[in-house]
C-alpha cells in the first residue's frame, strides 16, 4: 500500500518476511508475482533483503520490484494497493530504454570532480565500472537484477591528471577521496538513481599503489557531480548544502557540497 505517485506507471518495490526456505529456489524461479490494479500479475522481480543465520534456509526478508501502473482516475494522495500472489516464474530481463543505456554505457559520462585547498584537480568516473560489470563479469558487484531493476555497486579513487606535479603544497596528492557508487537502472524509465558514499578511509594495505594510501586530514574547496547536458539531477531529500548548478562543457556540474 502506497501513496498514489503522479506518474501513471511505475515501479512498485516493497519488503515483507518469509518463511525459511522460501527464497531462493531450487529451480531458480521467483516465488512471488504482483497483481497489476486490472487483476493480471506483471513481471515480477524478488531480491533478498536479509538472510536466516543458516544459509540453507535462505532469504527471512525479500524484495519485490515490478512496473505497475495507477489505476485510472486515482485522485492525487490517494492509498492504492497491490497484492502480491504466490505465483513461481522465471525472471526476465530489465527493458532500458535508450537514454539510459547510452549514459552506463559510454565514458566519462557521470564524473566525481573536486578541486583541493591548493587548487589541484581530481576526478572520477563513477560508471566507468558499472559498463563492465552487467552480468556479474566486471569489478563491481551486482546487487539486484531482474525485470524490475538492475544495480551494480562500484568502487573507485578520486585520482589527479597523471601529468599534475605530485606532493603539496605545490602539486596534487597521490589521490583524494574514495567513493561506492549503487547505480540503479529501472524498467523502462528516463530516471536513474545513483547512491554516493564517499570516504576518506584509505588504508595503505596495497603496496602495490597509491590509491589508497593514508591521506590524513583532507580538504577539500569543492566538491562536484557532472552529469551530460539534458540530464537533471535531484536529491533524494531536502538537502540544506546542496550547492549552485552551472554549464561545465558537455556537462552541467552540482555543488554537491555549497
Amino acid at each position: 500500500e502506497l501513496i498514489a505517485p503522479s506518474a501513471g506507471t511505475f515501479v512498485l518495490r516493497g519488503t515483507f518476511p518469509v518463511p525459511k526456505g522460501t527464497y531462493p529456489r531450487a529451480d531458480k524461479k521467483e516465488p512471488f508475482s504482483v497483481r497489476n490494479y486490472d487483476g493480471l500479475v506483471v513481471p515480477t522481480q524478488v531480491e533478498i533483503a536479509s538472510r536466516y543465520p543458516l544459509d540453507q534456509d535462505g532469504a527471512d526478508v525479500v524484495e519485490v520490484l515490478a512496473r505497475v501502473d495507477v489505476p485510472p482516475g486515482t485522485p492525487p494522495d490517494t492509498r492504492i494497493r497491490y497484492e502480491v500472489v504466490n505465483n513461481p516464474h522465471l525472471d526476465g530481463k530489465l527493458p532500458v530504454k535508450q537514454p539510459v543505456l547510452q549514459l552506463a554505457s559510454k565514458p566519462g559520462q557521470v564524473l566525481l570532480i573536486a578541486d583541493d585547498v591548493f587548487g589541484n584537480r581530481y576526478g572520477l568516473d563513477l560508471l566507468e565500472d558499472v559498463r563492465t560489470s552487467v552480468g556479474g563479469q566486471g569489478p563491481g558487484k551486482v546487487m539486484r537484477q531482474g525485470s524490475g531493476a538492475v544495480t551494480i555497486r562500484t568502487y573507485g579513487v578520486m585520482e589527479p591528471d597523471p601529468a599534475a606535479p605530485k606532493g603539496a603544497p605545490n602539486g596534487a596528492l597521490p589521490h583524494l577521496f574514495g567513493a561506492h557508487t549503487y547505480f540503479t537502472a529501472w524498467a523502462w524509465s528516463d530516471v536513474v538513481s545513483l547512491d554516493l558514499r564517499i570516504n576518506n578511509a584509505a588504508s595503505g594495505l596495497d603496496k602495490q599503489t597509491s590509491e589508497d594510501d593514508p591521506l590524513g586530514k583532507a580538504y577539500f574547496e569543492s566538491l562536484e557531480l557532472w552529469v551530460p547536458k539534458g540530464w537533471t539531477l535531484l536529491p533524494d531529500v531536502i538537502d540544506p548544502y546542496w550547492g549552485a548548478t552551472r554549464d561545465e562543457g558537455s556537462w552541467t556540474a552540482y555543488e554537491l557540497v555549497r
